[in-house]
């Protein structure tokens, strides 16, 4: 890469940091409505916006939060306002294959390392960025943060890749180097994705 590109990427990532911080997110937290809020909000116009072009009801999304494992959740903040967010849920593998409806225990099984549970998995739910925001490295940054304290984990996700891969696809194959392990009937397009979380921390 050359110089002058990496010297502005450094520039921006700096910039980045000074603006904004990145934290854990605990679910549920009653007494700080006005927070609460603030990822209502993030999350809403994130998945509002292309590619995904959702339309999800504040209540249906404060549900969601409820339901999250801790403390594989991130979230970046400018002031006290959330611009970005990484959630996930750990479990056992048959778990998630009753909820994602999709069978990939056997896959992951002939993946195992060391003396991790092949049969318990961190489930990457959702990562997203405020428009404004994106283009600077702060998907990447939650991603890994969150990542810290679960490096051991096996790390799956759910995603397109028919007929036309997802932007989410591509990032998590060609950047960082998760691999399929099931796929949905082709009509369908979904598949599931595959990572060890050790292999992510070297990257």
């Amino acid at each position: 890469m050359p110089r002058a590109l990496c010297a502005k990427m450094r520039r921006n990532e700096e910039k980045m940091t000074e603006v904004l911080s990145i934290r854990s997110y605990q679910s549920g937290r009653p007494n700080d409505r006005a927070f609460n809020e603030s990822i209502i909000d993030c999350y809403s116009e994130v998945f509002a916006g292309p590619p995904w072009n959702e339309r999800w009801e504040r209540s249906d999304v404060a549900a969601m939060l409820e339901t999250l494992g801790l403390p594989m959740n991130t979230i970046a903040l400018e002031g006290e306002t959330v611009v970005g967010f990484a959630f996930a849920k750990v479990g056992y593998v048959d778990e998630f294959e009753r909820q994602l409806g999709i069978s990939f225990a056997a896959e992951v099984a002939k993946r195992r390392y060391g003396a991790w549970d092949p049969e318990f998995v961190l489930y990457q739910s959702d990562i997203g960025v405020l428009d404004r925001y994106r283009g600077k490295g702060l998907g990447k940054r939650l991603f890994m943060e969150r990542l810290r304290g679960n490096q051991q984990a096996y790390q799956v996700v759910r995603t397109r890749q028919y007929p036309k891969p997802s932007v989410t696809y591509a990032w998590y194959t060609q950047k960082l180097g998760y691999e399929v392990v099931a796929r949905y009937p082709e009509e369908d397009g979904r598949v599931i994705l595959f990572q060890r979380g050790k292999d992510l921390a070297e990257r």
